[in-house]
């Protein structure tokens, strides 16, 4: 399967929307990882552990994407965007 299925799956015309869609549908707990980074991007800059935290979770949510993107057949999560 490639980005034009998962197009019509998960029904996005961008490439990471649909890879966004993609790891929240199919990696449990990736919708709350997703909650998690957008309450933490705006405070990160308050403490280094914020900052240190915020970091940490974006590399996991990279991952996920990789592996979903992998799932399907793309090389890399910035096919997505094709």
């Amino acid at each position: 399967m490639g980005i034009r299925e998962l197009r019509e799956l998960y029904g996005a015309e961008k490439g990471s929307t649909v890879l966004n869609r993609a790891v929240k549908a199919e990696i449990p707990g990736a919708e709350s990882l997703y909650r998690l980074l957008v309450d933490l991007h705006a405070k990160r800059r308050e403490s280094p552990e914020l900052e240190a935290t915020y970091e940490r979770l974006l590399k996991i949510k990279n991952e996920m994407t990789r592996a979903v993107a992998a799932k399907y057949g793309l090389k890399s999560a910035s096919e997505g965007t094709v």
